[in-house]
């Protein structure tokens, strides 16, 4: 019997190592090695990401002069054009009857006030003899005055005829004028946009036909959510992505006053550089930025690696003891491979920035002293 039992002890024991080991080994294996970095203030300039697209400065609009039927098409839209290029032909007729008709109105009119003239011509000469024969008392004074009234009368005559020629006269250059624009004309160097113009068709005075975009004469336009767009200096540098390797820098020309509504954002205008490339400066071109965002300020940052996405919540894990404590945080605006935190951590704090992908709340890990993310004195 005690035989027995010494026997069941020593395999009891035998067996709880085995477990132990086992149980240790496992513990040993559940650490997760880790690289983490000291969440500290920076002295940074807070950008924000955003992408913009170039739009044309001062596009000319061209617009009928005249209210006539379009005759001939010489350009398409899209195409590039040159200073006194034609564009459109109108239709010429009805200018050209007008123009007819107010010359013969002239002439008329002309003939009316010589007519006139030689009548009040006479009538002014009898008017004297009338005096005279008034004076010696043959004429009454009615006789007279009637005589005076009747040159009154031409001289009205003459008046309203001097003002309808200066109308017609008017008139007359104005048509003259309108039988030039019925050749619409570029009035400079660009490329013709928005051409809204079919041959048979019948424009009004004022109607817009085109648009033609300077070479080279544009901005960059982006929207800013507005809560930021309060905070940008005008006249800072706005960083522009060329291409992957290549960075021109903008300069920020204003921030219009009003506010999208359903967007909550304003727009920003940025210059072009004079080294931007004329391949990529067109109008429509999309383009990468990175906006500053205030003055330089100090504020508490992780490096994004060490974000992890919950939803719409954000949280890091932060190495304690050897433990993964898992941390919500709320985020403020990215700066390069940083992000600005305003609230769930605190300065000192040692955040876990790789070998986080698989954490789980309170994991045991250990730092991976190898890498110089990290130095061991921080441990």
């Amino acid at each position: 019997m005690k035989t027995f039992i010494y026997s069941f002890f020593v395999f009891l024991i035998f067996n709880t190592q085995i477990v132990y080991s086992q149980n240790y080994k496992k513990q040993k294996r559940n650490f997760a090695l880790v690289e983490v970095s000291e969440v500290k203030k920076k002295n940074v300039q807070l950008l924000t990401d955003t992408v913009g697209r170039i739009v044309s400065l001062k596009p000319h609009i061209i617009v009928s002069k005249v209210s006539e039927q379009v005759l001939k098409k010489y350009v398409l839209e899209g195409e590039n054009i040159k200073k006194g290029q034609i564009i459109v032909e109108l239709e010429t007729k009805n200018i050209v009857r007008l123009i007819e008709r107010f010359k013969e109105e002239i002439k008329y009119n002309k003939v009316m006030q010589k007519l006139i003239l030689k009548e009040l011509e006479i009538i002014n000469k009898k008017i004297v003899r009338f005096i005279k024969l008034n004076e010696k008392k043959i004429i009454s004074d009615d006789a007279l005055d009637r005589l005076k009234i009747s040159s009154i009368n031409l001289k009205k005559q003459l008046a309203k005829i001097d003002l309808d020629l200066k109308k017609l006269k008017f008139q007359l250059l104005a048509s003259k004028e309108d039988l030039l624009e019925t050749k619409v004309i570029s009035p400079v160097d660009g490329n013709i946009i928005n051409l809204n113009v079919e041959i048979g068709s019948i424009l009004q005075k004022g109607q817009k036909l085109a648009s033609i975009i300077l070479e080279n004469n544009n901005e960059i336009e982006a929207d800013i959510r507005s809560e930021l767009a309060s905070k940008i200096n005008i006249g800072s540098n706005v960083w522009i992505q060329i291409s992957k390797n290549k960075i021109v820098l903008g300069k920020i020309r204003s921030i219009l006053g009003y506010e999208k509504i359903k967007t909550g954002s304003r727009i920003i205008r940025i210059y072009l550089p004079k080294t931007f490339p004329n391949s990529s400066n067109f109008p429509g071109k999309r383009l990468e930025l990175r906006v500053p965002i205030g003055n330089p300020n100090l504020v508490l940052t992780v490096n994004k690696d060490s974000l992890i996405a919950e939803g719409k919540r954000k949280y890091v894990y932060i190495f304690k003891n050897g433990i993964a404590i898992k941390k919500y945080i709320l985020t403020g605006i990215s700066h390069e491979n940083d992000i600005e935190i305003l609230s769930g951590i605190k300065k000192g704090d040692l955040i876990i920035v790789k070998g986080n992908e698989n954490l789980r709340p309170n994991q045991p890990v250990k730092i991976n002293y190898q890498k110089k993310s990290f130095k061991r004195k921080n441990n």
